[in-house]
C-alpha cells in the first residue's frame, strides 16, 4: 500500500530582482506566481518526497539545501529526495552561486546565501512539507497516456554541409510554420486517488524547454506551459472542497524547445499551456489501475565518459577565433553571428552574444593551459552523475541530473521494464546539456555544453550510460 500527502505554494517575485540567465539581467516582468508541488509518499519501509518546482533551483549548493529542509520538515533520510524541475527560463535567481556552480562546477560545501525569493522559496517549502508530514493518506494508482503535438520542436538543425546549430524561431520558420522535426509527444498522467474517490494528486509529464516566454535581455516570470497545464488538470478534477496538486515532471529536453523561443510570446505560451492541458485531461478521463502497489527507491551513481582535451593547434585556432568575436561583439558589431560553432540572431544584442561567448573562452584557455603543462593525466576519465529512480506500483520515474538529449528517454523508456516509464531531466542537480551516442562530435550550443563548463568532451557512449543505468535500476525495483 502507498501513502502520500501533497500539497503546493506559490513563489512570488518582483521587478528587479535578479534572473537566471548569463548576466544576472533584473526581471522587468512579473505576470503571476510560479508553483511548487510537494508530495510525500512512504510504502513498502521507504519514505520519499518528490519536489516539483517550476523554475530553476538547481546547484550543488541549492541541492545540498533541499535535502537539509526536507530532510527536518517532510521527516525523510536526505538521499530520498527528489527534486524534479521544470527548467522554466522565466525564473528568479534564487542563491548568490556563480552560473558555473548549476553545473555543478563548484565546491560541494561551498558557503550559500540565498536571495530574498530563495528565502522565500525555502521557507515555504518548508512550512508545507511539515504541514505534509502528517497527512499521509492511502492511494490507489492509476495512469493514461495522452499526446501534444503542435507546442514543441527538436531545436538541434542541420545543415546541407551536415554541420550543426542551433533552430530559434526564425530558423524554424524557414522550414515552414508547423516544424517540428523529431519531437516527443507523449503526454503521460499518473493519478493518486484517496479512499473516498477523490483525486489527491496527479504527476504530469512532457518533454520540452519552457521558453516562448523567454528572452534572456528582457527578463519575466511567467509560468509557461507547465503551469497553464497543470492549473487546468487540478481545475478539471477539483471536488466541491478540495483541488488536486499537480506536479509537473520535465523529460529528457536536451534539444526540445516550445515553438517561439525567444519571442517573448505571452498568447503563443497560453496556446501551448492550453493544448497541454487539454491532452492532460484527455488522458485523465481514460485511466488504468495500476496492477502494484508497490513503493521502491534507488540512486545510483552512471560514470559518463570523457574523451581527450582537442590538441594545442585546434585550441590555439579557436582561440583566435574566439577572441576576434568577442572584441567586435562588443564594440557591437551586428555581424557577430558564429563563433566556433556558435550560432546567434539579431534578437541577441551583439553584447550579449559576447556574454554568451565567454564561458568558452574560458574553457578554452583552461584547456591550452593543461596542453601547454603537460598535465592532461590530471584530467578526470568520466563524470559522475546520481540517477534515481523511484517506483510507483507500475509506474516508473528515472531521474537524471543533468539536461539528457531526448534519445537518452527514448532508450529509457523502450527498455525499461515498467508499464509506463517517465523518464525526466533536471533532478536535484544539473551538469548542463548531456548527449546520447548519436549527438556526439557536433558544436552547435546543445552538442557541445562541456565548453561552458570545465570538461572535456564527451566520449561514447556518452549519455547512453545513463539510459543503460537507470533501466538496470528500474528493473531491480521491478523484479520485487
Amino acid at each position: 500500500m502507498i501513502r502520500v500527502a501533497a500539497g503546493s505554494f506559490d513563489t512570488w517575485e518582483t521587478v528587479g530582482m535578479p534572473s537566471v540567465n548569463q548576466t544576472a539581467a533584473p526581471i522587468e516582468k512579473v505576470f503571476g506566481p510560479l508553483r511548487t508541488a510537494v508530495l510525500i509518499l512512504e510504502g513498502d519501509g521507504e519514505r520519499v518526497c518528490l519536489v516539483a518546482p517550476n523554475l530553476m533551483a538547481y546547484s550543488q549548493g541549492l541541492d545540498r539545501l533541499f535535502q537539509k529542509v526536507l530532510g527536518d520538515a517532510a521527516r525523510v533520510d536526505p538521499s530520498r529526495v527528489m527534486a524534479i524541475h521544470s527548467h522554466n527560463h522565466t525564473s528568479p535567481k534564487m542563491s548568490d552561486e556563480p552560473p558555473e556552480a548549476e553545473w555543478g562546477e563548484t565546491e560541494r560545501d561551498m558557503p550559500l546565501t540565498l536571495t530574498p525569493v530563495g528565502e522565500q522559496f525555502f521557507d515555504k517549502l518548508a512550512a508545507t512539507a511539515t504541514r505534509l508530514a502528517d497527512q499521509l493518506q492511502p492511494v490507489s494508482l492509476s495512469w493514461a497516456v495522452g499526446e501534444e503535438t503542435t507546442l514543441s520542436y527538436n531545436r538541434k538543425g542541420r545543415r546541407a554541409d551536415g554541420t550543426t546549430y542551433l533552430m530559434r524561431e526564425p530558423d524554424r520558420l524557414k522550414l515552414g510554420p508547423d516544424f517540428s522535426g523529431e519531437i516527443d509527444t507523449q503526454a503521460p498522467v499518473v493519478r493518486l486517488t484517496g479512499e473516498d474517490g477523490e483525486a489527491v494528486a496527479f504527476l504530469a509529464q512532457f518533454n520540452s524547454h519552457p521558453a516562448t516566454v523567454y528572452h534572456p535581455e528582457h527578463p519575466c516570470i511567467h509560468g509557461e506551459y507547465p503551469q497553464i497545464a497543470c492549473e487546468m488538470l487540478a481545475s478539471r478534477f477539483r471536488s466541491d472542497s478540495f483541488e488536486p496538486t499537480v506536479a509537473f515532471l520535465q523529460g529528457c529536453a536536451g534539444q526540445m524547445n516550445s515553438k517561439g523561443l525567444l519571442t517573448g510570446d505571452i498568447e503563443r505560451a497560453q496556446r501551448h499551456g492550453e493544448s497541454l492541458g487539454r491532452a492532460y485531461i484527455e488522458a485523465g478521463g481514460r485511466l488504468q489501475p495500476s496492477a502494484s502497489s508497490r513503493l521502491g527507491f534507488a540512486r545510483e551513481i552512471a560514470r559518463v565518459p570523457y574523451a581527450p582535451l582537442p590538441s594545442l593547434a585546434e585550441l590555439d585556432g579557436e582561440r583566435a577565433e574566439i577572441d576576434d568575436f568577442i572584441r567586435r561583439a562588443e564594440a557591437g558589431d551586428p555581424n557577430t553571428l558564429d563563433c566556433v560553432g556558435l550560432n546567434f540572431t539579431q534578437a541577441l544584442s551583439p553584447r550579449y552574444r559576447a556574454a554568451m561567448v565567454r564561458p568558452v573562452q574560458r574553457w578554452n584557455q583552461w584547456a591550452r593551459e593543461i596542453r601547454l603543462s603537460g598535465t592532461t593525466e590530471s584530467v578526470p576519465r568520466h563524470l559522475e552523475m546520481e540517477v534515481c529512480v523511484l517506483r510507483l506500483g507500475d509506474v516508473a520515474i528515472a531521474g537524471l541530473p543533468c539536461e539528457p538529449f531526448r534519445e537518452i528517454g527514448v532508450q529509457i523508456r523502450r527498455d525499461s521494464p515498467a508499464a509506463l516509464t517517465l523518464p525526466c531531466g533536471y533532478c536535484n542537480i544539473s551538469f548542463g546539456y548531456v548527449p546520447d551516442s548519436t549527438n556526439l562530435g557536433d558544436r552547435e550550443y546543445n552538442s557541445s555544453f562541456y565548453r561552458y563548463c570545465k570538461r572535456p568532451p564527451y566520449a561514447p557512449p556518452a549519455g547512453d550510460v545513463l539510459a543503460d543505468t537507470a533501466v538496470a535500476m528500474i528493473g531491480e525495483l521491478f523484479s520485487v
